[in-house]
């Protein structure tokens, strides 16, 4: 069985003051002509400014010649911004067409989900790594499943960006170790209310243990909740409107995320770990009975 992605093309830039469109109910924009303006470049042979897509000539090429299906090709007038000029007066452009996708996603090479996402088959998007397709947004396995057949299997469908299996606790992109987390807190809470109920037996008596315990269970909550909505992908994060560099605001949203996950992967390898060995020792101190009192004669 092929299998197949949702992709997010590089941006270089956006609708020029040439392009006509209409709006139609049911059907949102239909672009009639369009005027692809850019404003900045990485190389990408394909891009989108939604709903539309552009591909170099030499790519559209290589399209026909693998017999992808799904898509045709239009003219398109290209031209570039004054932050091009003033960012690579030097770069040339080379020859872009109008990539129309007509296909159904998850049965043809190219096909358009909910949300306008561009979904491609492993087949095409092997063409497309192959002429140029480096810098794009995201590229996300695509179920072809529907909406009854996934809520059968228990999977949660995000409309948002397509039919996108999405687990009840994948905000993070790192499920395992999120699981990790969880078990280690819970783990390291169970056994510091352990160390307490021995050190009522045992003595010198700390109610602080029962504290602390409580403590931890409200903050591993709370950092979990934090985390999850910090690792939802941001697809562009907040610029002031004058602010038309998108290559830059592109870059930005990038270095934005991975930070976020760089961070993220840090805090839950460390932190449970930590959190675990202080029980530990709490637990050594109470059945050793070397712990503090809280109230000390």
């Amino acid at each position: 069985m092929t299998d197949y992605y949702a992709v997010e093309p590089e941006v270089a830039g956006g609708w020029g003051e040439n392009t006509v469109f209409t709006t139609v109910p049911g059907k949102g924009v239909v672009v009639q002509r369009l005027h692809y303006k850019f404003d900045g470049w990485l190389g990408d042979e394909l891009l989108e400014s939604a709903p539309c897509f552009i591909v170099s000539e030499r790519m559209a090429q290589e399209i026909e010649r693998a017999g992808l299906t799904g898509v045709r090709f239009d003219d398109v007038q290209v031209t570039v911004s004054e932050e091009f000029m003033q960012l690579e007066p030097d770069r040339e452009l080379p020859k872009f067409l109008w990539l129309k996708v007509e296909g159904f996603p998850g049965r043809d090479d190219f096909g358009i989900a909910s949300g306008l996402k561009l979904v491609v088959s492993e087949r095409a998007l092997g063409v497309l790594r192959r002429v140029g397709f480096s810098h794009a947004a995201s590229i996300t396995p695509f179920a072809r499943t529907s909406s009854k057949e996934a809520e059968a299997k228990g999977i949660k469908i995000n409309w948002q960006f397509g039919l996108i299996p999405v687990p009840s606790n994948s905000a993070t992109p790192f499920p395992r170790l999120r699981t990790l987390y969880v078990v280690g807190n819970a783990l390291a809470i169970a056994i510091m209310l352990l160390a307490g109920v021995v050190n009522l037996i045992l003595g010198p008596r700390n109610p602080l243990i029962f504290i602390f315990a409580f403590f931890e269970l409200g903050f591993g909550w709370v950092a979990l909740v934090l985390f999850d909505a910090l690792n939802r992908p941001q697809k562009e994060i907040w610029w002031p409107f004058w602010w038309r560099a998108r290559r830059i605001r592109e870059y930005a949203t990038r270095l934005f995320n991975m930070n976020n996950q760089v961070g993220s992967h840090l805090f839950l390898s460390f932190e449970t770990s930590i959190v675990l060995l202080m029980a530990i020792l709490i637990l050594y101190s109470t059945l050793t009975r070397t712990i503090n009192p809280a109230f000390p004669d």
